[in-house]
Order: structure tokens, then C-alpha cells, then sequence
């Protein structure tokens, strides 16, 4: 439910990560993201190698670099960062690094079926499925700093997500016409940038849906088989938890990997994979899982499209079904519209 929401923020439109670097990518115009600078030497003497920048803002930058990751002001990079030696940043990701195959005897484990009802009853099951709506508030980005980020789930498959930024938001959703995204000045009304598309969003609409593939794989007249073992090596840890990869597929072409894990029951799945032609369009990696009333919530998010954009994301609140307004999930009104309507 939730889970698949949370990650259609990043998958169908790349929307949390697109939206950040649409929104800060003019705000450092030396600065090329997603791209690999060899050696950087900061004005404060610090010599930083193999750096990677996933964002930047009117003043600060985030980056990744050999032995850390953080925000950067942008008074202490080089005054020539345009000419700095560059080259293309590796597609590997922490995500696919963290997992290892491991023999597989086919013949010894569990069901598929019977792996995703674990998954989903560990999740909370029933309770899970009864929800009508979350609301997730955290951050994206290097802990420390994280860029703020409210997330809002809808049943069927709607969705709202807010990025405050220094200069204002970015605020992206998708609803009962489609995804749109608008953006909002500090002071002023948010102003939509895309409208959405005309055609009415379908219920069933996989890359949206509000309940994981994993769980609707009847309705989906899916076929679930368990392919192998891996071992997932969970995020700011070193334990390594076995699981088995369970693929669904549907008649048309996405599929699905689940890494559930093999000797933890109380424990839904880690990792999910998206395809597409046979390609892995999207990983997710899950951890830090709370309960909250009946169901248990993922807390941090790992997202990785396969194209060097990685995001992390922590949540410190969860709202289980909260009051929401339909109009939201539209966005803001067209000036024109608004004018009329006054």
C-alpha cells in the first residue's frame, strides 16, 4: 500500500528527486550534478576526492564524496567550478553494491505465495490494507542536510508531495486528472508549472497504485515465483540478512523483484525492484521499520533509478489516515481560473 506510494515519489516521473533538481540546479550555475569531479580543493584548504553533487540551493550544496557525504557552502567551492576536470558518474549504486547472490536451492523454500502473505502480514496485514490514507513528514538528502519533504497517500492512487526549499516549494501530486506539479515562491501562491494531463487517472494504474503488486498479484492475475537468494546488507549497518527474491510479473510487461527476508518472519520485504523490458528501471531499499498502531511503517527509504541518481529519505512522523482534501491532489488553480473564480 503505502510502500508502493511512497516509491512511485520517485519512480513514475522521478518526482521527489526531479523536482529537487529542478529546483536548485539554476542556483549553482558553476556546478554540474551528476557528475564526478576527480579532486576538488575547497577554499578552506580540505582536498575532497571523487565528489559527486545530487543538489544544490542558493547557498549550500549536497555531495557525495570518497569517505563521506554532506552539505558544502557554495563560498567555499572554486571560483572556476565550471572548469573543473569532470567525468560521468558511475551508475553502481550503494543499493545494488549492498546485495550478494548466494546459492539457491530451489527445492528448499517456501512458496511465493506464501512469501507474500509473510510480507504482507508482517506489514500488518489486514490493517494495512484498511488504510485510506498516510501522511509522511521527513527529509531527502545527507542527514544533517536533508531538504524537508511531506509525502500524502490516497486511496485509490493518489499522491501529493511538498520539497520546501530556501526560495520556496516544489509541490508535485497525482490525482483524478493526472500528475502535475506546480511551484510556490516564498510569500506568494503556488503556481502550477505542468498541468496535468487530460486523460482521468485509472484506478489500477500499476506505477501509481496504492497497494504493492506484491499483495494484489490475483487481481493482477499475476505470476509469482521465488528466483534465488541475496543477502541485503541493511543501510548504516554491517548485519546482513538472508532473503529470497520473489519476482511478479503481470501479463504486460513490468515486473517485480521483492527481497523478503528468509529467517525473520516479523519482517516484510527490504528491497524492491522495478523493471521494465528486462531492464531495472528503479531499486528500493527499506529499513529503520516502526510500528505504528497495527501496522508497520518503513521509516528510511534508499531510492536508486540506474541513471547515478541516488536519494535517501528518513521520516520522523506518520499519520495513519489522515483528513485530506480531495482538491489537493488537483493542485493550485490556474491564475486564470483563479481571477475568475474571485
Amino acid at each position: 500500500m503505502y510502500p508502493s506510494n511512497v516509491t512511485t515519489v520517485f519512480k513514475h516521473s522521478q518526482l521527489a528527486l526531479t523536482l529537487l533538481v529542478l529546483a536548485t540546479q539554476c542556483f549553482a550555475a558553476g556546478i554540474v550534478l551528476k557528475k564526478l569531479y576527480p579532486e576538488l580543493e575547497l577554499k578552506d584548504g580540505r582536498v575532497l576526492k571523487n565528489v559527486t553533487f545530487v543538489a544544490s540551493t542558493s547557498t549550500t550544496a549536497m555531495a557525495k564524496w570518497d569517505g563521506g557525504m554532506g552539505t558544502i557552502r557554495l563560498s567555499l567551492l572554486p571560483d572556476d567550478m565550471g572548469s573543473a576536470d569532470q567525468v560521468s558518474a558511475p551508475n553502481a549504486s550503494r543499493t545494488l553494491d549492498a546485495i550478494s547472490a548466494i546459492p539457491f536451492d530451489g527445492s528448499a523454500a517456501p512458496s511465493a505465495e506464501a512469501l507474500a502473505e509473510r510480507s504482507l502480514l508482517a506489514e500488518g496485514g489486514p490493517a494495512l490494507l484498511a488504510l485510506k490514507a498516510i501522511r509522511f513528514q521527513g527529509e531527502m538528502g545527507p542527514v544533517g542536510g536533508g531538504t524537508p519533504i511531506v509525502i500524502v497517500a490516497s486511496q485509490p492512487n493518489f499522491r501529493r508531495t511538498e520539497i520546501l526549499l530556501p526560495q520556496g516549494r516544489y509541490i508535485e501530486g497525482y490525482g483524478p486528472k493526472g500528475a502535475w506539479y506546480a511551484t510556490q515562491k516564498s510569500g506568494e501562491e503556488a503556481v502550477l508549472a505542468k498541468p496535468p494531463e487530460q486523460s482521468a487517472a485509472a484506478s489500477n494504474d500499476l506505477d501509481e497504485s496504492f497497494i504493492e503488486p506484491l499483495w494484489r498479484w490475483k487481481e493482477l492475475h499475476a505470476k509469482l515465483n521465488v528466483t534465488g537468494q541475496e543477502l541485503v546488507t541493511m543501510q548504516d549497518s554491517n548485519t546482513s540478512i538472508r532473503t529470497y527474491v520473489v519476482s511478479v510479473s503481470v501479463p504486460v510487461d513490468p515486473r517485480w523483484d521483492y527481497l523478503i527476508p528468509a529467517d525473520d518472519q516479523t519482517t516484510p520485504y527490504l528491497v524492491r525492484r522495478s523493471y521494465r523490458d528486462n531492464a531495472i528501471v528503479a531499486t528500493v531499499r527499506r529499513s529503520r521499520f516502526r510500528r505504528i498502531a497495527s501496522v508497520v511503517v518503513p521509516m528510511q527509504y534508499e531510492f536508486d533509478d540506474g541513471n547515478g541518481h541516488l536519494v535517501d529519505m528518513r521520516f520522523f512522523r506518520v499519520v495513519l489516515n489522515p483528513d485530506t482534501n480531495p482538491e489537493a491532489f488537483l493542485g493550485p488553480l490556474p491564475a486564470a481560473s483563479k481571477e475568475a473564480h474571485f
